[in-house]
C-alpha cells in the first residue's frame, strides 16, 4: 500500500486545498516486481537486489489551478511514481562487534521523471555498527544520502502560513503556473529529504533486556546533522 500523509498537519495558505484521492494508477499498474540473490559465506552475509515498481511514498502533484482577478485556488493530491531500484546489503562481524551495511541507487522512471512529483535520482546509504555487553546491546548508524542533479531548493512561500504569492494583474497569469510547479516541486524534495546534495544523519540506539528477557527497554535517537532535525523514539 502507497503512504497516507496527515494533510491537517500541513502549515500552508488558506487557498491550498490537500485532496487524497484513491490512487488508481497505483491499484491497476498490474503490480511490482523485484529479485534478490542472497549470499552465505562463512565470514560475510549479504545480498543484491533490483525491484521495478511503484515508490509506497507518493509525491504531491497539482490537480487542478483556479486563477482570476480575486486570488487563486490550488487543489493539489498525492500522486504515485514508478522507480527502479538497485540495492545492495552485507553483515559481518569483526571481534566483538557487528557490522551491517546497504546501499541503494534509486532511479525514477522515464515517464514520470519530469513530473513535480518525482524525485531526483539518488543514492542511499547506511553502515551500522553494534555490540552486546551482557544484557546491554548499543547500536550506531551512519545514514546518507547523495542526490543527483541537485540544484538550490527555492523559497517555499506556498507552504509557510505568513508567504503570499501576489497577483496584480491578468498579466501575471502567466507566470503563476510555473512558480507554482516549482513551489510544489521544492515541497516534494522536503518530503523525499532532498533539500541537500548530501545529507548525513546519525542515530544510535541503545536498548537492555531485563528480568531474564521478560522486558525489553529501547530508545531511538536520529539527528539529521544536515537539516537540523532530531527523533527520538523510547519504546
Amino acid at each position: 500500500r502507497y503512504s497516507i500523509y496527515r494533510f491537517d498537519h500541513f502549515n500552508i495558505q488558506d487557498y491550498v486545498n490537500f485532496k487524497n484521492p484513491d490512487n488508481l494508477e497505483w491499484e491497476n499498474s498490474g503490480g511490482n516486481i523485484g529479485l534478490k540473490a542472497e549470499f552465505l559465506f562463512s565470514a560475510i552475509d549479504g545480498s543484491v537486489s533490483w525491484f521495478s515498481g511503484f515508490d509506497p511514498q507518493p509525491g504531491i502533484d497539482i490537480i487542478n489551478l483556479s486563477i482570476n482577478q480575486t486570488g487563486l485556488t490550488l487543489d493539489l493530491g498525492t500522486e504515485a511514481f514508478r522507480h527502479n531500484t538497485i540495492g545492495a546489503d552485507f553483515a559481518t562481524i569483526a571481534g566483538g562487534f557487528g557490522i551491517r551495511g546497504e546501499a541503494a541507487l534509486r532511479i525514477p522512471a522515464k515517464e514520470n521523471r519530469d513530473e513535480v512529483y518525482t524525485p531526483e535520482t539518488d543514492l542511499r546509504y547506511v553502515l551500522g555498527v553494534d555490540r552486546s555487553f551482557g544484557n546491554f546491546n548499543l547500536m550506531v548508524q551512519y545514514i546518507g544520502q547523495w542526490v543527483h542533479d541537485f540544484t538550490a531548493m527555492p523559497d517555499l512561500m506556498l507552504f509557510d502560513e505568513s508567504g503570499e504569492i501576489p497577483i496584480i494583474d491578468s498579466s501575471m497569469y502567466d507566470l503563476i503556473p510555473d512558480l507554482l510547479n516549482e513551489q510544489v516541486h521544492g515541497f516534494n524534495r522536503l518530503i523525499y529529504g532532498q533539500t541537500h546534495r548530501v545529507s548525513h544523519t546519525f542515530s544510535v540506539r541503545p536498548s537492555v533486556s531485563l528480568f531474564h528477557s521478560t522486558v525489553n527497554a529501547e530508545v531511538y535517537l536520529m539527528y539529521n546533522i544536515s537539516t537540523e532535525d532530531l527523533m527520538v523514539m523510547p519504546k
